[in-house]
């Protein structure tokens, strides 16, 4: 199953009297206890799928460990991957995947082709 907890985007965000946002990974005691342990702070979804704006102190258990396996965004959690790394590789998998279907589209094209072509020659 694909939960939040085991995703490389679950993050906490907080925010300054000034308004100036300071986003991080959840730590390993956070993801033990599925819950954000300190004040001003918020739990979400780097990618934007779900934010939990309410009393830090509250334990988000069902929101983090609620089954995501259609989420196009999850990606599995990397020990000490920076966000910005993940949205990176996140990007270049993208990339490969949307490549290999263009490939595969070439080959199935080629090999249609060439049989067509080989019953027109007859």
């Amino acid at each position: 199953m694909r939960t939040c907890i085991d995703c490389q985007f679950l993050v906490k965000t907080h925010v300054l009297d000034n308004g100036q946002a300071h986003t991080y990974n959840w730590d390993e005691n956070e993801k033990a206890h599925k819950a954000i342990l300190e004040d001003r702070w918020v739990a979400e979804c780097h990618k934007g799928v779900w934010t939990k704006r309410l009393d830090p102190m509250l334990v988000v258990k069902t929101t983090v460990e609620e089954n995501r396996r259609k989420c196009p965004f999850f990606m599995s959690f990397q020990k000490s991957m920076l966000l910005a790394t993940a949205v990176e590789q996140r990007e270049i998998v993208r990339q490969n995947r949307r490549n290999m279907a263009a490939i595969t589209a070439i080959l199935i094209s080629a090999v249609i082709g060439g049989v067509i072509g080989g019953l027109i020659g007859r």
